[in-house]
C-alpha cells in the first residue's frame, strides 16, 4: 500500500537476486544432486550448488536477508532515503517506491544501483510513471519497452 502514497513511482528487479547469494559451505549438501551423461556408461557426477536456486524454500529469506545487510553495511555511505527503500521497499528482488518529485527518483535510482553493487547485487530493468525520470536512468539499466 505504500508504493502510491507519493506521486512519482519508481520500479525495478534485481537480476538473478538468488544467484548473487552464496550458500555456506556447511548447508550445501541440502542442495546436492547428481547428474549424469546418458550417453555414456561413466557413473554419475556429484554436484551441489554454491548460490541459493529459484524453488528453493530459503532462498527468498537468504535474498532478503543478504539485502539488510547490504543495507546495514552501508549506512554511513548512503542518506537515510536509500537504505531505509533498500529495507523496506523490496518484495524479494523487486523495488516498488514512490517518491514526491521526479527529481527525487532519479537521485534515489543512482543511489539505489551504487548500493545495490556494494552487495554484488545488478539492479535493473527500471520503470517510472514519468518519461523525465526514466531519461535520466542508463538505456541498459532500464526495462525493455512492449512493442
Amino acid at each position: 500500500m505504500r508504493f502510491r502514497q507519493e506521486n512519482t513511482a519508481l520500479v525495478a528487479d534485481i537480476e538473478s537476486i538468488f544467484h548473487q547469494v552464496k550458500v555456506r559451505e556447511e548447508d550445501q549438501d541440502s542442495l546436492r544432486f547428481l547428474f549424469w551423461d546418458t550417453s555414456t556408461t561413466d557413473p554419475p557426477e556429484e554436484n551441489v550448488m554454491t548460490v541459493h536456486i529459484f524453488g528453493a524454500t530459503d532462498s527468498p529469506c537468504a535474498a532478503n536477508a543478504s539485502l539488510k545487510r547490504t543495507a546495514d553495511d552501508n549506512v554511513g555511505d548512503f542518506d537515510p532515503v536509500t537504505i531505509e527503500t533498500l529495507k523496506r521497499n523490496f518484495h524479494v528482488d523487486d523495488l516498488l517506491k514512490s517518491v514526491p518529485a521526479s527529481s527525487a527518483a532519479i537521485r534515489l535510482a543512482d543511489q539505489l544501483v551504487k548500493l545495490c553493487g556494494r552487495g554484488g547485487f545488478n539492479l535493473t530493468k527500471f520503470m517510472s510513471d514519468e518519461r523525465h525520470v526514466l531519461a535520466e536512468i542508463p538505456v541498459e539499466k532500464r526495462a525493455v519497452p512492449f512493442p
